[in-house]
């Protein structure tokens, strides 16, 4: 009796033990703390193979911008673990947000059939039954929260997310849509890591609707990121990526879409984006099958989505007083790498909503 005792009291201790060690990566990742998260979350699976320790080390990868390592552990924890369902949502987010939404959804529908009460299920079941992305509400709690952390940032009253943005120049400027962003109103992007920035709208550029914000602190981006040194071949593969806007200032992981580079307007002027995306207001990044930066999708005026040039990009980031960056010969990625570039090269932008009843979007 006194061994089973003894045995006892040590399993009850290493439990403690990995409790705690979840609950420190938790603060730490919540505090934006990469490193120390993942330590304490390796910790902890390192006492015991359990979907919570593995959930944690997964979207602690994600807030690291390393989404190829998250989706790879993530499709282990989910095959691992089927009695814990918030494993699959996880990895079913994961795909939703890499542009893999028929797996996405074969993968959820199942899981619904499981356990059609878990939160984290129903939130993912919910937002791949819509007929368009949208703001979902705030995400569920670890161990499977669907969301980014970021660190708290001082901003005016009534901000929220109003869009997407791309980064430019070294991840010193960043182009936004001007559609819904109030002249004079501060203005703040974040990325798919949870890095917020302030910024200014530094010049207008009216006849493509964007407008360049330059950063107060450049924002990191990914090694060899450029501009492509041609304007995409119509019908190309391209890659566009979208935030979904926000009621708040709540950070979210973009979304990625696959389709072809549109062909040049009817009038000449401009070129179309080709890529089939939800309504909404725009911005965002489009990337070639080497990941290089092809564009900024923009609204059309009363016509098909814009997409703003390499050619257009590179003379208003020269006349904004500095220089793009130098072509670099890639190979084809994957669309995992094309979205791991993208967490960082998409950006949220915050602002005061400008109210307009005369946009497309």
């Amino acid at each position: 009796m006194a061994c089973s005792a003894h045995a006892a009291g040590d399993a009850g201790e290493h439990e403690r033990l990995r409790t705690e060690f979840l609950a420190r990566g938790e603060a730490a990742l919540a505090a934006v703390e990469v490193e120390t998260a993942l330590r304490e979350f390796e910790r902890a699976a390192g006492m015991r193979h359990s979907a919570d320790s593995e959930m944690g080390v997964i979207r602690t990868y994600m807030q690291g911008g390393h989404y190829r390592r998250a989706l790879a552990f993530g499709a282990h924890t989910a095959g691992a673990h089927r009695d814990t369902v918030g494993a699959a949502a996880l990895y079913a987010w994961l795909l939703y947000l890499g542009g893999q939404r028929a797996a996405a959804r074969s993968l959820i529908e199942q899981t619904v059939i499981l356990a059609p009460g878990d939160p984290a299920v129903g939130y993912v079941a919910k937002a791949l039954q819509a007929a368009a992305p949208r703001d979902e509400g705030p995400p569920p709690g670890p161990p499977a929260r669907l969301a980014p952390y970021a660190k708290p940032t001082p901003m005016p009253v009534g901000v929220r997310v109003i869009g997407t943005g791309t980064l430019i120049d070294g991840g010193r400027r960043a182009v936004i849509p001007t559609a819904a962003l109030p002249v004079g109103s501060a203005v703040f992007v974040r990325n798919g890591i949870g890095i917020t920035m302030r910024g200014r709208v530094e010049r207008a550029l009216p006849q493509s609707g964007a407008a360049i914000v330059r950063l107060e602190q450049p924002l990191p981006l990914p090694e060899g990121m450029t501009v492509a040194a041609r304007d995409p071949f119509p019908g190309s593969v391209a890659y566009a990526v979208e935030y979904v806007p926000g009621a708040d200032t709540s950070p979210r992981w973009p979304l990625l879409y696959t389709g072809f580079a549109g062909t040049p307007a009817a009038s000449g002027k401009g070129r179309a984006l080709g890529i089939e995306l939800p309504a909404g207001p725009r911005g965002g990044p489009v990337f070639d099958a080497q990941g290089q930066l092809v564009g900024v999708a923009l609204p059309g005026r009363g016509g098909p989505d814009q997409m703003l040039l390499p050619s257009a990009l590179r003379a208003n980031v020269a006349a904004a007083g500095a220089s793009a960056s130098p072509p670099v010969a890639l190979g084809r990625l994957g669309t995992d790498e094309i979205y791991e570039r993208a967490l960082l090269v998409s950006v949220q932008v915050l602002a005061v909503k400008r109210e307009s009843g005369n946009s497309k979007h």
